[in-house]
């Protein structure tokens, strides 16, 4: 099973350990092309914990993780210093200050191919798509 193209909006932790099911081999293992929005800390590993407690046959690589700040711990290290270690296979994953709701809603639109038909528009008070 994998995780994969998915935006995960307002959560505690994007992807992280301790979970159980990292355990598991051949259950959940790629976590890769996400889109997430994070407003907690995460678990001890924070908000997104990488690659850094998973078995090595685990895809994990270009997501990209939304904070507060736009900066986070991951694997116990600043997010520039985790990638910059060498240590993990997570490759083209990026880290970001939220966006607006506008924006976020935008992505969920284009993701799930949902354009708004004229009768739509109309059923809804005349309310025009976000563009």
């Amino acid at each position: 099973h994998a995780w994969q193209s998915n935006i995960l909006a307002y959560v505690g932790n994007c992807f992280g350990a301790p979970m159980p099911f990292r355990y598991f081999k051949g259950y959940n293992n790629a976590f890769t092309d996400n889109t997430c929005v994070t407003v907690g800390n995460g678990f001890g590993a924070g908000p997104y914990s990488s690659d850094c407690y998973l078995d090595k046959s685990w895809a994990v690589r270009h997501n990209h993780v939304f904070t507060k700040t736009g900066d986070a711990l991951v694997c116990g290290k600043r997010w520039a210093d985790w990638f910059a270690s060498n240590q993990s296979r997570d490759v083209g994953t990026t880290i970001h200050s939220w966006p607006t709701d506008k924006e976020l809603v935008q992505w969920a639109a284009a993701l799930l191919d949902f354009t708004p038909s004229i009768q739509s528009s109309k059923l809804h008070g005349g309310i025009s798509p976000l563009r």
